[in-house]
């Protein structure tokens, strides 16, 4: 297989260096001087902690949040427009390469950037596609798109066909020990349970933490917390979540986040006037990335707020 390959040739080049004291023995010498390493896709073997090199590379991964980091390179789009262009051109040379993998990568981060434009069909067209391709390759990499449509569902009141890609997308990523999959998975799922199904959907956020806390996308964890405790009726727990959820957004300068986490934060506070502040910065922010969806968002809660209703919007 493709993963036995990849550990074959890095375990090669390992021995070949002198640094493999935490894989197997490949059992042949190579010569440095001629031979390459090409890693094409290093998710289970390189980031997941039941990886073959994680003995290796592991303490690299937690020191230097690398997963933190791909999630802010492949889910939040500095530059929509111009993310869009780079995704077009990556979209074409896949399609005419063959290269399926990378098409369906391509169209699955084109899909995230159309949903945060506000651009909902075209964004389910092109993570529906980007899933079917995944699946045509029984890759569990079909958890990212099928987590992207939950929230793409949540967000359009369809809890039920929310629910369903989640759970496919979890069951997914639990099998491989997709650690991006599987934080993105429970997140989304257990914002969806937060009413029908607290208890479940507070197990579920609270796995997403410890996850986050190790291995990266903890503001995202932290906020699903933070909306899930909410919907227990857990102010104060909530407003302490969306403070270190604002704080660690600020800390690696993630504005979505940052957004997010001061939404929750105003409607947790039992003070209206800084409610209204926190929501003011929120709708700001949103509208500062491009994001009208989260804008019209917090617009809503700051209208109700200002009227004296209060919401919750999970």
């Amino acid at each position: 297989t493709s993963t036995k390959s990849l550990t074959l040739v890095f375990a090669l080049a390992m021995t070949a260096s002198g640094a493999n004291a935490q894989l197997p023995d490949p059992g042949m010498q190579i010569d440095p001087s001629r031979t390459a390493l090409l890693i094409t896709d290093p998710q289970n073997d390189f980031l997941s902690p039941q990886g073959v090199t994680w003995g290796l590379v592991g303490e690299s991964v937690r020191e230097n949040d690398t997963v933190e980091h791909i999630d802010t390179q492949v889910d939040i789009p500095a530059d929509a427009e111009e993310a869009l262009e780079e995704l077009e051109i990556a979209i074409r040379e896949a399609e005419l390469a063959g290269y399926s993998e990378r098409l369906a990568l391509a169209l699955n981060n084109r899909g995230w950037t159309r949903y945060h434009m506000g651009r909902l069909e075209e964004a389910i067209a092109d993570l529906d596609r980007s899933k079917e391709i995944f699946q045509g390759q029984r890759s569990s990499h079909a958890c990212w798109p099928l987590r992207k449509l939950g929230t793409i569902y949540r967000e359009r009141g369809d809890l039920s066909l929310a629910r369903s890609v989640c759970e496919e997308a979890l069951e997914l990523a639990e099998r491989s020990t997709d650690v991006q999959g599987l934080i993105g998975a429970q997140s989304e799922l257990a914002r969806i349970l937060a009413i029908e199904e607290p208890e479940r959907a507070r197990r579920l956020a609270d796995r997403a933490v410890r996850v986050g806390r190790s291995w990266g996308g903890l503001v995202t964890a932290l906020v699903t917390a933070g909306w899930v405790a909410l919907a227990r009726g857990e102010r104060e727990r909530a407003a302490d979540l969306g403070r270190e959820a604002a704080a660690e957004a600020r800390r690696r300068a993630l504005r979505p986040g940052l957004a997010e986490s001061l939404e929750l934060q105003a409607l947790s506070t039992a003070d209206p006037g800084h409610g209204r502040t926190l929501l003011e910065e929120a709708s700001a922010l949103w509208r500062e990335i491009g994001n009208p969806l989260g804008e019209a968002r917090a617009e809503l809660a700051l209208a109700r707020m200002s009227s004296g209703s209060e919401s919750l919007a999970l």
